[in-house]
């Protein structure tokens, strides 16, 4: 009878956990498929609605245009760090076990950058004209972008850790990368194509989800193919350099921030 007890309680316990873990897969499909589109949408509507001296003279506009993008970049590197927390990864001694920690240190970094990034651009004075759109179209479209490509090229329950899928997904996910980037660029020739390519992410990523929802292509056996792993590899690269980047900006505009808190009035109104 003991027997039969702990049999149920076993099959009891197993259901429950299979009930959990397909309505966390659930939660986290639906967070990766429409969380990038109503980040980059809202943070282009508030660029659309308000004007620059709108939100130069009001710091809550500014971080609820930055708020979105940030909030769901930093959560799914947050959800990344967990996944491989949870995987085996992280007791192998070998030189496999030490490209994961690396990972999850530039995980983290990313991570952090995106949050005091958040607070350097709520704190900053969008006194240049191009500063609006910097803020709420080319900066937010880049950390969503990225954000989503890691969390569909990581696979932390794999040997390899890295999971591209097949390779039709490859130029869309090339695509998703790059086109923030050449968008600023064209920001910065005050080009007025640039908006173009700020909202093109934000189609590119649900027409991803929803192919590979229902053009299924699984994982391929060459998952791990060498020039698979090129392109994880640059798409790494790319996003330090950038990251880098944003980390040093931010540092310097909370620098000036503090700064001015020591400067005369006379001097806090010449500026």
């Amino acid at each position: 009878m003991d027997l039969i007890n702990t049999s149920r309680l076993h099959e009891t316990n197993k259901q429950f956990k299979n009930k959990n873990e397909a309505t966390k897969l659930h939660w986290r499909t639906f967070f990766n498929n429409f969380g990038p589109f109503t980040s980059i949408i809202f943070s282009m509507l508030m660029y659309l609605i308000f004007s620059k001296n709108d939100f130069n003279g009001t710091p809550f506009l500014r971080f609820v245009g930055v708020l979105f993008p940030s909030l769901y970049s930093s959560m799914e590197y947050f959800l990344l760090l967990f996944d491989s927390w949870r995987s085996d990864h992280r007791v192998l001694l070998s030189l496999h076990g030490v490209l994961y920690l690396l990972l999850n240190t530039i995980l983290f970094m990313f991570s952090f950058v995106t949050i005091i990034s958040t607070i350097a651009f709520t704190a900053s004075k969008w006194n240049d004209n191009d500063d609006p759109a910097t803020f709420t179209m080319a900066i937010p479209s880049f950390f969503v972008s990225f954000a989503y490509l890691l969390s569909i090229s990581c696979d932390f329950s794999a040997k390899s850790v890295l999971s591209i899928g097949m390779s039709t997904n490859v130029p869309i996910d090339l695509l998703i990368l790059l086109i923030p980037i050449i968008g600023t660029i064209l920001l910065i020739e005050k080009s007025r194509y640039h908006f173009y390519f700020f909202i093109v992410p934000a189609i590119l990523i649900p027409v991803r989800s929803l192919k590979e929802r229902y053009f299924v292509s699984g994982k391929s056996s060459l998952s791990v193919a060498p020039w698979r792993t090129m392109v994880f590899v640059f798409m790494l690269i790319l996003g330090v350099f950038v990251y880098a980047f944003l980390a040093y900006g931010s540092v310097e505009i909370l620098y000036q921030y503090l700064c001015s808190f020591n400067k005369p009035p006379s001097q806090l109104g010449n500026e």
